[in-house]
């Protein structure tokens, strides 16, 4: 006796799907390979004893990095800082905020950086772009330093974010927005580089004792637009009174890499917000431009 006409029914309607569903696995397979394949998922860069470089060029796609760029770029907190160097105020060559939660406070890049830069609350966008680094890395981060470069000119010469809060060995994801600009690495003590270049979207993590072994640098670029980069770091409790015992960075900032010395004015020990961009500078190099480049402009001028 066969099971009752209702039952079997139902039976039939499951193998049914089962067999319209089954054929459509590999097409998905297919589609997450390919994506993959697009450039969201890290690739080794290189691999050097205890460190690591690793790349995925398009981390976010372009419509999500478009939003994300929008969002930051008008962060009040972005702003010059200074040091104190034989006396003098000395400006930074871009434009830095810090965000920070669980009590880790402000980011003294060495005993001369003075006041420092205090920490901002992660906002919404932060909190998502961390969920979505530390998924890709393996890593918690409790805190981020954005840099702005308003354009080519813009730079940071040869260094190591190797701060004494953040312990020996450690990973640091670097995400990229807007204008594509060229990351070079070397060897400590060496000449011989490697260079990257950090597309719109891209994430960049230095691995391990990467910090301990390697320097980096953005060099000038003729003819580059606004850039965002987020720095991601993790600062260990235990060493968070460490984080001003860096030396001096009167060195780098007065011989280092064609580094420009700049004597602030009145003007430039105050809080400089993201709309005091010079925009009259920026706007002269926007053609070609990426698109979110053009909407920052427009948007900063009054355009619509």
């Amino acid at each position: 006796m066969g099971p009752p006409p209702r039952r079997a029914a139902a039976a039939a309607v499951i193998v049914a799907a089962a067999v319209v569903q089954v054929p459509r696995i590999a097409p998905l397979v297919d589609a997450l390979a390919r994506c993959q394949r697009r450039g969201s998922a890290l690739a080794t860069v290189f691999e050097s004893r205890a460190s690591a470089l690793a790349h995925a060029p398009r981390f976010y796609d372009r419509a999500t990095a478009d939003a994300m760029f929008d969002e930051i770029a008008q962060y009040a907190g972005l702003n010059f800082t200074s040091y104190l160097i034989e006396g003098a105020r000395v400006r930074s060559p871009r434009r830095m905020m810090w965000c920070a939660e669980g009590g880790v406070g402000e980011y003294r890049f060495s005993a001369n950086h003075v006041p420092g830069l205090r920490a901002h609350p992660f906002t919404p966008t932060l909190r998502r772009m961390r969920r979505d680094v530390e998924r890709a890395v393996g890593k918690s981060f409790n805190a981020v330093l954005i840099n702005l470069y308003a354009d080519g000119t813009e730079h940071a010469a040869w260094h190591s974010d190797d701060d004494p809060w953040l312990g020996r060995d450690f990973d640091v994801p670097s995400l990229s927005l807007g204008a594509a600009r060229p990351f070079r690495t070397r060897r400590r003590g060496d000449v011989n580089e490697t260079s990257v270049t950090l597309g719109h979207g891209s994430l960049l993590v230095m691995k391990g004792a990467f910090q301990r072994d390697y320097e980096h640098s953005l060099p000038r670029v003729t003819g580059a637009g606004v850039r965002i980069n987020l720095t991601w770091r993790y600062i260990t409790p235990a060493l968070r009174h460490l984080h001003n015992l860096k030396p001096s960075v009167a060195r780098v900032l007065l011989h280092g890499d064609g580094v420009e010395t700049h004597t602030p004015s009145t003007r430039d020990s105050r809080p400089i917000p993201t709309q005091a961009l010079g925009l009259r500078r920026l706007a002269a190099g926007a053609a070609g431009r990426s698109t979110c480049t053009k909407r920052l402009l427009r948007r900063q001028s009054g355009a619509r």
